[in-house]
C-alpha cells in the first residue's frame, strides 16, 4: 500500500477501517501492510487508534445517524500489535486514544490495555531522550510524573458501570 494513499481529510484506508468498525482481522491486515498507518495523523491530528476508541466518530457527511458504535477490543488489540505509539497521540482537542475510550464507555479490559500501551510508550520515550543515566533509586521518578500527566488514573469508582 502507497504511503501517500490519503483522502482530501489526510485519512488512510485505516483510519476509515478503524472508524467504520471494520473486523478486527481486516484492520490487522492493513495495519500490518503498513505500520507507518499506525501513527499517521488526519487534518484533525487522529490516528486510526483514536478512530477506534471513539464510539461516536463520524467519517463521512450523512453518517451522523449511524453513532453508537461500540468499541471493539480486539481492534485495538491489532492497532496496537503493530504499534504502541499512536497510544499517547493527542489530537487537536488534545485528546488521546485513551481518553476517547474512557467518554465512549469502553470495556475496563480496553481501558486497560490502552493504559499499559500509553506506559509502555511513555517508558521507551524517557528512556531514548534521556541524556543523563538516572541515579539510583530515582530512575522511575520522572516517569512516573510523566505517566500521570499522560494517561489519566482510572479506579473502578471513577469508570461507573463497565461492560465486562
Amino acid at each position: 500500500m502507497p504511503r501517500s494513499t490519503k483522502d482530501c481529510l489526510g485519512r488512510t484506508p485505516l483510519h476509515v477501517a478503524a472508524g467504520s468498525g471494520a473486523r478486527p482481522n481486516l484492520i490487522k491486515l492493513i495495519a500490518h501492510a503498513c505500520p507507518s498507518s499506525c501513527v499517521a495523523q488526519d487534518e484533525d491530528l487522529k490516528t486510526p487508534l483514536h478512530y477506534a476508541c471513539d464510539s461516536s466518530c463520524v467519517l463521512f457527511e450523512g453518517d451522523d445517524d449511524k453513532s453508537g458504535r461500540q468499541v471493539c477490543h480486539d481492534s485495538i488489540r491489532a492497532l496496537l500489535s503493530e504499534s504502541l505509539d499512536a497510544a499517547t497521540i493527542e489530537d487537536i482537542d488534545e485528546m488521546n486514544p485513551l481518553e476517547y475510550a474512557i467518554l465512549s464507555d469502553a470495556n475496563l479490559k480496553t481501558v486497560k490495555i490502552l493504559q499499559k500501551a500509553s506506559c509502555k510508550t511513555l517508558q521507551s520515550q524517557s528512556r531514548s531522550t534521556s541524556p543523563i543515566p538516572a541515579r539510583a533509586g530515582h530512575e522511575g521518578e520522572e516517569l512516573q510524573t510523566k505517566a500521570k500527566v499522560m494517561v489519566p488514573s482510572i479506579s473502578l469508582d471513577s469508570i461507573g458501570s463497565t461492560r465486562a
